[in-house]
């Protein structure tokens, strides 16, 4: 039992120096008590000596560190990793394949952050209105019901109101919207640049500073495109039309009533009140439309971000979390510029997606201003060969010395050499054979690399008042004419003839 004691001070969160004696021999006590039943339980379990050592090793570091930290703020507690906001505020990279058990950390470190009063952006892609309201209830579990809004055209009811062109100046909401696309080519990206500058200048001084929202600045360049013969400005105006007359039109704020003003939000206003803005963005119905909203939400954080930079009485207070799942499909160039430069603006990002090569379809060299730009990393299983070895490249190789042994007529002659190699830290066949849940951690500053287990955490019970009736499902019924067998096999004798 000492030497498990020993292995666990050598190897845990941190040493006996922390604590005075009486906390000491507390934490040893409790240790050694809910280890031991640990022990007991392992040891009907296993046959493997090892196996039942390495696993009260394990749980001794897990109650360790639960008791080490138990009443600090600063940070959250992953496993037995201590992440301090200082290191968090550096972003966190979530990568893994379908059913690896990202989405379990995410969910976690969200529930950590709302727990502490932190502000949140949540920009969920699964559309999964289970995780609103395990969010909604936690929320109303720690008294913080009143700060969480909903985005969604999938719950128009319950959905607040976000209107893109609210915040900026006239080169402000340009960059936002220009930055919010993707450009296949760089005459096409130059035309909408300038089209869009044109449009917002010319609204603004015809507004004289009142509101306007999407459907007014397609109205501005639809008059731009039809008095010059540019077919660019005509793709732009469609583009912005398109997205005011679908769904998601009143949710942003396009042909509002008196009521819907009540309902109105400013991201600004999320983010300097610590507030917890949860968006409902399903990439797998609603592709065109999800991702153009997601990088449009991005962009005004960045705006923000340089906002409170400009101004230092705007950043103070708290550090706010944007967390983005299926990060490839909101991802921009310009992105991996503000990872680089939102700590200083206190904006803690956390990113998930499945594999690398995702990233590089964002454009070139993107893939690496990301690994680059986070701090903290959790890998979770690889499928792809090429991604695992490219996690395991990146991690590192540490030198190791190899005995090589002589041989002669095929028999050993007893003469040895030693040669330094290096070898990977984490192979990437390890990476290939994570388990569900288990991933490698590793971060830069501090500098720490480990393997460990996501240990599973109860979910917050869905209170049993929230309902999914307020989810707008659209079925239509066949047409009225197809109704009667006569009908039917008219269509059938037509279909032949064609």
């Amino acid at each position: 039992m000492i030497s498990f004691l020993t292995k666990l001070i050598q190897t845990g969160p941190g040493p006996l120096k922390y604590f005075n004696a009486m906390e000491a021999g507390i934490a040893v006590l409790l240790i050694v008590f809910v280890s031991t039943l640990g022990f007991l339980k392992a040891s009907s379990d296993s046959t493997s000596l090892a196996s039942i050592k390495e696993h009260l090793v394990e749980k001794m570091r897990l109650k360790w560190a639960k008791f080490r930290y138990k009443n600090k703020r600063d940070g959250v507690l992953v496993e037995s990793e201590w992440l301090n906001d200082e290191t968090r505020l550096r972003h966190t990279h979530v990568v893994g394949a379908t059913g690896s058990g990202k989405t379990v950390l995410v969910e976690q470190l969200i529930a950590k952050d709302i727990k502490r009063g932190y502000g949140c952006l949540i920009i969920d892609a699964k559309g999964e209105r289970d995780f609103y309201l395990r969010i909604r209830s936690l929320c109303k579990k720690v008294g913080r019901e009143k700060d969480l809004f909903l985005l969604s055209a999938g719950s128009p009811s319950e959905s607040s109101i976000w209107n893109p062109c609210n915040l900026g100046s006239a080169s402000e909401l340009q960059s936002k919207f220009f930055n919010s696309s993707i450009y296949d080519q760089f005459h096409y990206a130059k035309a909408v640049e300038g089209g869009l500058l044109r449009a917002f200048t010319t609204i603004d001084f015809e507004k004289a500073g009142a509101s306007f929202d999407i459907k007014d600045i397609a109205s501005v360049l639809k008059r731009e495109f039809k008095g010059s013969s540019s077919e660019n400005l005509e793709g732009l105006y469609l583009d912005l039309e398109n997205l005011a007359s679908s769904e998601w039109g009143k949710i942003l704020g396009v042909n509002l009533s008196f009521d819907d003003f009540e309902r109105s939000l400013q991201l600004f206003d999320v983010v300097q009140n610590g507030k917890i803005l949860f968006v409902d963005l399903p990439t797998e119905a609603k592709a065109v439309q999800s991702s153009r909203i997601g990088r449009l939400l991005l962009q005004e954080i960045m705006l923000i971000s340089g906002m409170r930079k400009a101004d230092p009485s705007l950043n103070s207070g708290s550090p706010f979390c944007v967390y983005v799942d299926e990060f490839d499909a909101f991802a921009t160039q310009s992105f991996a510029t503000f990872l680089n430069k939102g700590r200083s603006s206190k904006f803690m990002i956390t990113i998930a997606h499945q594999t690398l090569s995702q990233l590089d379809r964002i454009g070139e060299g993107f893939r690496g201003e990301v690994m680059g730009n986070c701090n903290v990393r959790f890998v979770f299983r690889q499928d792809e060969p090429d991604d695992a070895e490219k996690w395991a490249n990146f991690i590192g190789t540490r030198s190791t010395v190899r005995q090589t042994y002589r041989s002669s007529g095929g028999k050993q002659t007893g003469e040895s050499s030693n040669r330094l190699a290096e070898e990977f830290i984490i192979h990437p066949n390890e990476i290939k054979q994570l388990g569900i849940g288990e991933c490698v951690y590793f971060s830069k500053s501090p500098r720490r690399m480990r393997k460990m287990k996501i240990p599973y955490e109860a979910q917050v019970r869905v209170d049993v008042n929230d309902t999914h009736g307020q989810v707008k499902i659209v079925m239509r019924a066949p047409s009225s004419k197809l109704t009667n067998q006569n009908s039917k096999n008219e269509v059938s004798e037509a279909m032949k003839g064609l």
